[in-house]
Parts: C-alpha cells; structure tokens; sequence
C-alpha cells in the first residue's frame, strides 16, 4: 500500500496502440442499468469484495430517487469476446472521474470480476483518456485498504506507471472472524454496565429481540423503523428519512428488493412488544453493514442503541456465513467503537490517468477542499457545542 502523501511518478501506456482491447466500457443512466441488472447481479456473485451499495438492488433504487443533478451513471465494462460478460461496474459521480458519493453510500469499492480485474481496469482507463484530454485520473472513495479490490487498483497502478495519491486514511468500528473462525466481542466495564442497564429495563417490561428478514417482515418493519426514526432528533432537526418523502421512498423500495434477495435484515430490541431500538443491515456474501440505527429516546437511560449493538454483535458472531462486519460509522464514533473492538481500514486513493502535470494539480486541489472541509467542520463543532465524533 501506498503511503499516505507519496506518489508513484510515471507515464501510463494502457489505451496506447496495440492488439484490441479485451474489454470496453460505457456509461449509462440508471434507466438504461436497469435493463441489464441481471447481470450485474451475477456479477456481484463473482467479484473481487462485495458491496451492497454498489449492487443494482440498492444502487439502482438510490438512483432513480436521487435528484436529477445528483443522480449516478454506471459505467459497465464487458468483455470484448465470446460471450461479452461483464467483468466490471463503477458507479460514476456526477463529474464522471469519482466513485459515486452520496450520504447513503458507506463503502465505494467498485465491483470487479474475479480474475478479469486488470482487464476491466485497462477498459476504465481508456475510457477516462477518451472522455476528455485533460482527465488527471479516477478518484475511489471508501476503498477497504486492505481488500483485493484495493490491491488489484494499486497493481494495475504500477503496471501501467500511473501516479498514485492515497487521501485520508482512516479506521472504523469493525468486527472480523479470526484464523480460529471467532468475532470478538466487547467485554470489561462498557459490558457490565449495559448488562446492568439491561436488567434495570427488564424491570419495567419484557425485553426481546428479534431479525425480520422476509420481504412482508422487512416491508413492515421499514414503517416502523421511519417512524421510530422521525420521532428521534434527526426528526426535530428534519434529517430523518420520514422527512423526505423520496428518501423514505428509496429506502422501502431498496430494502425491499434487497429483502427479495436475502440481502437484508432489520433487528429490533422490544420492551413489551414495543420498538425501541431498530437497526437496517445490508448483507452481501460474506459481509454485513450496519447501515441505519434508530431508538426511542424515552429509553435513553438504558442506551438500546447500544443494547441493540450488542445484541446484533452476538448474532452475528453466531452466523458462520458472516466473517466481516462493518459499522458505516465515522472514525472514533462515541457508541460503538467501545463495543466493536476491531478495525476496517479505510482510504481514499486517486489514480492518475498518465499525465503528471495534470494528476499533481487536481491533487493540490483535492487537498485543499479537504482542508476547508475539515476547517468549516472543526467552526460547526465549536459552535454547537458539539464533539468531532
């Protein structure tokens, strides 16, 4: 892995002339995307890492409700052979050179066939040089520093002599099955305390938990989960999902669908058949990410978002299916960095498209709206009080 400031300085030679392309890309609309989704689906099966956000059933469904300015295209890349499979799926920002960004997207690792990666890397490239003579390079944001999708970029990298700037490099709450096939799971004093917490509940109602994951138990359980949500403080402040009625859209259509291909769960903590903590985890092959938790605040004093953390800790840890779980949550988050002890390294990696020149000016760009960001970020926190976590 590339360390965090330094550049790999060369020229690239991919889309040069040569022996014909093993595979091309194009870009198309959501519309369009959704006429070959199934296989896209298929070849979430085979690539590289999964990713739930990238696959058609939520990417598709988060499209078509985005705003028209905000909305993604997909760039699909096939092979240029025999059956023409596709061996590789970006889903494109608006400018077109950058992983889509949206706040409901949590992890950004394109989709890449097993075995055909650098092919499909070899296509993007290509395609970015034919886009426009001034393209410095494509930006990936939210890789896993350490999966294979990651390496295989850094490899096509240095194959092809392409400079190479990693951003921000960062770690989140995670949780991992070791060599002995074992999740970790938190103990000590945070441990203590919320058994007793949980108890102290116990003593006031009936405590359950439950997982719905069939299409009508996930269809009902999104109701209740808007609601809970919109009662919460993201609802004073007008940033629940219920608020927005196209948000609340996307996320019922997209669970849905992803309900449909056992690619979902929703877990819950009831007091007395009641809802006080819900959850919405995307599941793909071997991951899970907890993407969404919403939770009464009348029952603040027992922390069920917590307990609902633990409580789907344990399960988890239970499913031998799962051997990756990921918190989406921002680094040195207050709640669950103290229950999920692992770690999933986080970084953002731009690689340029051959042109020196052009690649060391969009990184001194890049650098410099970071550095705003985290200035306006550090004023906003000071004014309101509140902490950087």
């Amino acid at each position: 892995m590339v360390e965090s400031g330094t550049l790999i300085k060369k020229s690239g030679r991919a889309g040069g002339s040569g022996p014909a392309p093993a595979a091309v890309a194009r870009a198309f609309n959501w519309f369009e995307a959704e006429a070959f989704s199934p296989e896209w689906e298929e070849l979430s099966r085979f690539s590289l890492d999964p990713n739930p956000f990238f696959e058609p059933a939520f990417a598709l469904s988060l499209a078509q409700h985005a705003p028209q300015e905000r909305r993604p295209r997909f760039l699909a890349i096939r092979e240029t052979s025999g059956a023409q499979r596709l061996i590789g799926l970006f889903a494109l920002d608006t400018g077109g050179a950058q992983s889509w960004k949206s706040p409901f997207v949590a992890f950004g690792s394109p989709l890449l066939r097993r075995g055909c990666a650098q092919e499909a890397l070899d296509a993007l490239l290509v395609w970015l040089r034919r886009q426009s003579k001034d393209a410095a390079g494509f930006y990936y944001g939210q890789m896993d520093a350490r999966s294979a999708t990651c390496r295989a970029v850094l490899a096509h990298a240095v194959r092809n002599n392409l400079p190479v700037q990693e951003f921000d490099r960062r770690q989140r709450a995670a949780m991992s099955r070791d060599e002995q096939g074992v999740m970790r799971e938190v103990t000590g004093k945070r441990r203590k305390e919320l058994a007793r917490l949980l108890r102290r509940l116990q003593e006031k109602g009936e405590v359950s938990f439950k997982s719905a994951t069939s299409i009508p138990d996930v269809r009902n359980a999104v109701e209740t989960f808007l609601m809970l949500e919109g009662r919460g403080w993201k609802g004073e402040r007008g940033t629940a999902l219920v608020c927005n009625p196209v948000l609340a859209t996307f996320t019922r259509t997209a669970l849905r669908r992803m309900a449909g291909l056992s690619r979902c769960r929703i877990d819950m903590m009831l007091v007395d058949g009641k809802p006080v903590a819900m959850g919405l985890v995307l599941l793909s092959r071997d991951q899970a990410y907890f993407w969404k938790i919403a939770f009464d605040e009348e029952y603040s004093f027992c922390s069920p978002g917590a307990q609902l953390t633990i409580w789907l800790a344990n399960s988890l840890a239970k499913d031998a299916s799962i051997n990756i779980a990921d918190s989406c949550a921002m680094p040195d988050h207050p709640m669950i960095d103290h229950l999920w002890v692992d770690r999933r390294e986080i970084v953002d990696l731009f690689i340029g498209s051959g042109d020196m020149g052009l690649f060391q000016r969009a990184v001194q760009i890049q650098q410099a709206k970071r550095s705003l960001r985290r200035i306006a970020k550090s004023a906003f926190l000071t004014l309101t009080g509140r902490h950087s976590s």
